[in-house]
């Protein structure tokens, strides 16, 4: 399935990936057998050991850890093809890594719930992180806060623009921090934050842009917007120094391909990284900033930034739905 875009929008693509993606596996599982039962309360699952690796990403409906190299390749979860992990992202002190759980009712193939889940690194145990009041509130893309006792989310709710709202992990708590708003991302410091605010008046997908605010969501200022130069952005990613995010951009003039891009923080700087037309890619920082680790077209991909070029990294396929590289 990952040969062709169809859509114009890369958030539509983000959405194929974190949501219509595990509903083939579905459609599969209801074509061979209706005596699947929709599950009740969604449980966060434990790993099958401890994270040895730093690069974790999604694979299939699971979680996989593997060197830069692309070698020692080690699923983490055994999810059955109903659920689905994506999105990982590592704590500050790469003790815990979240993702998103994301559950598909086998009968009715529609999303049933999705919230946000942890594994620490050295156990291999499973927790819940964050979850909405009602099962109809759908966590993504967690942001940890820099004492990692809270993330920054996107939040979905029924007949509702997405914003992104603060998970206090000690109360569960969600608070509403900006609308119209998604992907969440901080940098080390945790100072600036930058996320994707969307602009259309009817449809909030039409147009993005990349923004950046304090925080606590004061102060916003856009530094990348259509329609110059994108038709659309999406997933920033902070570099590990904090000067720089890496996004992906799709092109004015071919909306149905994307590539990786990169900004300074005050919004200068802007140039292409990739050139390759990616298929719904998603990107992350080596701990020294020199190389980005991305995935496309369902495979996974390394890029040193001093030459511009790109390998990739293992003859795996099956990649899809987030990216997360540890600092250590």
């Amino acid at each position: 399935m990952g040969g062709t875009v169809t859509r114009r929008s890369l958030h539509y693509l983000a959405l194929f990936v974190s949501v219509l993606l595990p509903l083939v596996f579905v459609r599969l599982i209801a074509d061979r057998t209706s005596s699947v039962e929709p599950i009740e309360t969604l449980t966060c699952p434990d790993a099958r050991g401890p994270i040895a690796s730093s690069i974790v990403a999604s694979f299939r409906n699971n979680l996989v850890s593997i060197r830069e190299d692309g070698n020692d390749s080690i699923e983490l979860t055994a999810l059955p093809e109903y659920i689905s992990a994506h999105n990982p992202a590592w704590s500050p002190d790469n003790e815990t890594l979240a993702f998103t759980l994301i559950a598909v009712d086998p009968q009715r193939q529609q999303v049933r719930e999705q919230l946000i889940c942890g594994i620490m690194r050295r156990t291999g145990h499973g927790q819940t992180l964050a979850r909405g009041p009602k099962i109809t509130d759908f966590l993504d893309d967690a942001a940890w806060d820099p004492d990692s006792q809270g993330l920054l989310i996107t939040l979905r709710r029924p007949n509702s623009p997405s914003m992104i709202a603060r998970a206090n992990l000690a109360t569960g708590q969600l608070e509403p921090l900006i609308e119209h708003a998604a992907t969440p991302a901080l940098p080390a410091g945790g100072q600036r934050l930058a996320y994707i605010q969307f602009t259309g008046a009817t449809d909030p997908l039409a147009q993005t842009m990349l923004t950046i605010t304090q925080g606590d969501g004061r102060e916003a200022k856009p530094i990348v917007a259509p329609p110059a130069r994108f038709s659309d952005i999406a997933a920033p990613r902070w570099s590990p120094d904090g000067r720089e995010l890496a996004f992906i951009g799709s092109s004015a003039s071919s909306q149905e391909q994307a590539e990786i891009w990169a900004v300074n923080a005050d919004g200068q700087g802007l140039h292409q990284l990739t050139d390759k037309a990616l298929t719904a890619p998603r990107v992350a920082w080596s701990p020294d900033g020199r190389r980005l680790a991305y995935t496309s077209d369902s495979k996974l991909f390394m890029l040193d930034l001093a030459d511009a070029k790109a390998h990739q990294i293992t003859e795996q396929t099956g990649y899809n739905g987030g990216i997360a590289w540890a600092t250590r």
